[in-house]
């Protein structure tokens, strides 16, 4: 602190304080300036709060980025769907764009400001991120001809041999993918790549191919009677969710509430597929 004083002082080439019994005091010219910060903060605290006006008067679109999902089952579609019901009774006058994109293009819309904040599954070095606290295993969802048991199990190294139906490098699962195979010392080689979750499973319904996705994103599909789904082990491959903004900007009460919102939201539907889930096994 004396160090600042001290450079302060040099800057304004005046004395700003005195030591009077060990202690500091202001002197004339530290009132002066002290007169002169207040009103500058005064005046700054002015146009901070006529920004939040004009804000919460104007302003009232919320720009959201999420990853695609594979079907209106999934957790994420349920999770997000339900947020903005309660979002639109909590805070009316809002309203809502959601933004699907990969997870490149997700960052890359964060980063200019395009939207808010952004649901992705992988997570760069520059961005600001909070765990909504889901880690999903990734299945095999398999086309029935290639007699795969439902529900059984599928070391991860098999992959390597399955014809794959996978989204590019830049869709977080791939990333995750292909993250677990340098780490199991395998390379995957997908048949064929599409940058669409829904035909992708289309593709697996009508031919002897295979893709990964989180469980739940067929568990009520129509094509879930048409695959196998098994699980993915040895390692087991976890799609982590969490939410990305910028840093530059503090997010705004609507935005932090739909933020708990989704990771209340996300652990409700988490749960109820558990549950769902021992109920079909039980019987």
């Amino acid at each position: 602190m004396t160090a600042q004083l001290r450079k302060l002082e040099q800057t304004l080439d005046t004395p700003l304080y005195r030591i009077t019994g060990g202690s500091l005091a202001i002197n004339a010219a530290g009132e002066r300036l002290r007169t002169v910060v207040d009103a500058i903060d005064t005046g700054l605290k002015k146009i901070a709060t006529g920004r939040d006006a004009a804000v919460a008067g104007h302003s009232q679109l919320v720009r959201i980025g999420m990853l695609p999902v594979a079907d209106s089952g999934s957790a994420v579609a349920q999770a997000m769907a339900s947020s903005i019901k309660e979002l639109r009774h909590s805070w009316p006058g809002y309203t809502f764009k959601i933004v699907e994109a990969r997870t490149k293009a997700l960052h890359d819309l964060v980063s200019n400001g395009s939207v808010a904040f952004a649901v992705v599954e992988t997570v760069n070095a520059q961005a600001t991120r909070i765990s909504l606290g889901l880690y999903e295993p990734l299945a095999l969802v398999a086309n029935k001809a290639l007699g795969l048991e439902d529900g059984g199990v599928v070391p991860f190294a098999r992959l390597k041999d399955l014809p794959l139906v996978l989204g590019g490098a830049s869709f977080g699962i791939r990333s995750l993918l292909d993250q677990a195979a340098r780490a199991t010392g395998i390379r995957l080689r997908p048949c064929i790549e599409v940058e669409s979750f829904p035909l992708s499973l289309a593709m697996v319904q009508l031919d002897e191919l295979c893709t990964v996705l989180p469980p739940q994103a067929v568990r009520d599909s129509a094509l879930r009677e048409h695959v196998t789904v098994c699980k993915l082990v040895d390692p087991v491959v976890r799609q982590p969710l969490n939410v990305i903004f910028s840093g530059q900007r503090a997010l705004s009460d609507v935005e932090r509430s739909f933020i708990a919102l989704l990771k209340r939201q996300l652990s409700v539907v988490m749960q109820a597929n558990a549950e769902n889930a021992s109920d079909g096994a039980r019987h």
